[in-house]
């Protein structure tokens, strides 16, 4: 199947349910746990500020091993605070990637678009504070998806804080929702944002037991968020 195909096919499953995005994944063993729950795309993080900074060779190995037992999975490379040369380097190294998050901004993602391999998308990201309509997003188009999170003035993301989703009930493109999710909380905050799809890292870790700290997912969260997102249905 080409990229089209595949792009073509994440926005046909998005018309019918929320996509479900699975991301600062670390360890190979967490890692294959999380392909095996079936989650439509899966995140790899890269920024220099993160504690769930993967390198790109163990991203590579993995995902390279995700492709041949489930090729449909997409793959993200999420970039915050790397140079674009540092990003241009990532992207270029590990050809199983699909999209490039860019936190930083409008600039860095146009600038990301110029470069990028043609069968690569990118998929901004803004950091939400205040009420916001379609024409704050005007700003990072073209876009077939926006990643939307809580705004925090001390990280670029992964802070699983929430913000108010009656914030975003005017916005009409596809996004992604970010911050603050787990398996209790997602199906309503997703019927209640309308978001097109839900992102989640911290939310479906281990908090007790042997295997804990950033990136470690707990099998069990990871299997009831993917569930409570896909038996959403937008009925449309």
């Amino acid at each position: 199947m080409n990229t089209q195909s595949y792009r073509r096919r994440l926005l046909r499953v998005s018309q019918s349910r929320p996509v479900v995005k699975i991301c600062g994944n670390v360890y190979f063993d967490d890692s294959l746990m999380v392909a095996a729950a079936r989650p439509d795309l899966m995140g790899w993080i890269f920024s220099p500020h993160s504690k769930r900074r993967v390198s790109i060779e163990s991203a590579a190995r993995q995902i390279e091993c995700i492709r041949r037992e489930n090729p449909d999975i997409f793959h993200v490379a999420v970039c915050a605070g790397n140079s674009i040369p540092d990003i241009l380097r990532i992207a270029r190294a590990i050809p199983g990637f699909d999209f490039v998050q860019i936190v930083d901004g409008p600039g860095v993602a146009s600038e990301m678009r110029t470069h990028l391999r043609a069968n690569m998308e990118v998929i901004p990201v803004l950091r939400v504070s205040s009420p916001i309509v379609d024409q704050d997003l005007s700003i990072l188009m073209p876009a077939d998806w926006v990643i939307l999170d809580a705004f925090s003035p001390h990280a670029l993301g992964g802070t699983g804080i929430a913000f108010d989703t009656a914030w975003v009930q005017n916005v009409s493109h596809r996004y992604i929702l970010a911050g603050g999710l787990t398996p209790a909380n997602v199906r309503e905050r997703l019927l209640n944002s309308g978001a097109s799809g839900a992102d989640v890292s911290s939310g479906v870790e281990a908090e007790t037991g042997l295997r804990t700290g950033p990136g470690r997912k707990d099998p069990q969260k990871v299997v009831s968020f993917i569930e409570n997102v896909k038996a959403i249905s937008f009925n449309r």
